[in-house]
């Protein structure tokens, strides 16, 4: 929950800045060109250390045998989630990296979405500054 409510407001806060100065400060390019765009590389930067985060603490709450016991049928069957991962490009749930990267990547995808729901355009506001909305392993709807 964290990652991704941290993943959404930082793409939040970065499309509402370009989209101020382009309300605000349209004759200055500048805005966009050096506030928006700084702004927007450390509101990303804060949410690329919130997956790291996330990397950590699924690590430390499910490694070692925690994972073996979440992959059987008994424990949380990661098996069922290879549809829902291979919709992210990941091929298998076999290891905790893969595991790490379906749920990091399910979770990005939802944010993308989410945000392009709220902000019709997102994608078009994030492409003056240089970023994407939409990662290259989401589903295209």
């Amino acid at each position: 929950t964290r990652f991704a409510t941290k993943r959404l407001k930082a793409l939040e806060h970065c499309v509402d800045t370009v989209f101020t100065c382009l309300q605000l400060h349209a004759l200055d390019p500048r805005c966009i060109t050096q506030r928006a765009n700084s702004k927007c590389d450390r509101d990303l930067a804060k949410a690329a250390a919130a997956g790291a985060a996330l990397d950590a603490a699924i690590a430390d709450r499910c490694g070692g045998l925690v994972f073996d016991t979440l992959r059987t049928a008994s424990g949380a069957n990661l098996a069922e989630l290879a549809p829902a991962c291979a919709d992210v490009q990941v091929a298998a749930v076999g290891t905790l990296a893969d595991y790490q990267s379906c749920l990091a990547r399910r979770h990005v995808c939802g944010v993308e979405a989410l945000l392009e729901f709220e902000a019709p355009r997102a994608a078009e506001l994030l492409a003056l500054v240089g970023k994407t909305l939409h990662s290259p392993f989401c589903p295209v709807p």
